[in-house]
């Protein structure tokens, strides 16, 4: 309802989660709700010529990987997406608490756990490979400009900040916002502030 006062149509879309499927699957769930929204843009007043994308922890990897292949020919082939190529043209992305790669990194064994879940098929893991590399997705993907938000608590703060680091040596516009956990000062003074929820990106 924020948005909507400021004339912004907007539509919560859910995927299913892995193990109940892999990555492949949560790619055409995401798919399926752009082609949704296409055709019922008209219904809603929704102008599909200015659609932005946003968020949270993984589904921030989701919205990377899936304008990618809305985009970029060469990711939606690599990627066995083909037909989603020119589906739609995402003018941004918002990312909150994000998730960008699919291991390594200072959580690189929780990351691996969960490998197995999203690429449960040699082929799709094949697929995958060569766009584990964010750097090559951010190459070939014909990337829209980011907005990154993450936190001092935030328990993927290492992803966002090798992910901006990454937009920056490729000369891609993004902005990055990094909030410092603080302590509310009334009457529960122990109460803390540590996630940040997807309002504060308005």
């Amino acid at each position: 309802m924020y948005l909507a006062k400021y004339g912004f149509a907007v539509v919560n879309a859910n995927y299913r989660l892995v193990p109940q499927i892999g990555f492949q699957g949560q790619l055409h769930d995401a798919l399926d709700a752009i082609i949704w929204t296409n055709e019922h843009a008209h219904d809603y007043g929704m102008d599909t010529n200015a659609l932005f994308l946003i968020g949270d922890s993984a589904a921030t990897l989701l919205i990377l990987y899936l304008t990618a292949v809305l985009h970029s020919p060469v990711v939606a082939s690599q990627l066995g997406m083909k037909e989603a190529c020119g589906t739609a043209r995402i003018l941004a992305i918002a990312g909150c608490s994000g998730m960008y790669r699919f291991e390594g990194g200072v959580h690189g064994t929780a990351m691996g756990y969960y490998a197995e879940g999203y690429f449960p098929t040699l082929k799709e893991r094949i697929r995958i490979s060569p766009y584990l590399d964010v750097d090559r997705l951010v190459v070939d993907g014909n990337l829209p400009p980011f907005y990154l938000q993450t936190s001092t608590e935030d328990y993927l703060a290492d992803n966002t900040l090798e992910f901006a680091r990454i937009l920056q040596y490729r000369h891609h516009d993004y902005e990055e916002i990094f909030y410092n956990a603080c302590l509310c000062v009334n009457s529960d003074r122990n109460k803390r502030f540590s996630e940040i929820l997807s309002l504060t990106l308005y």
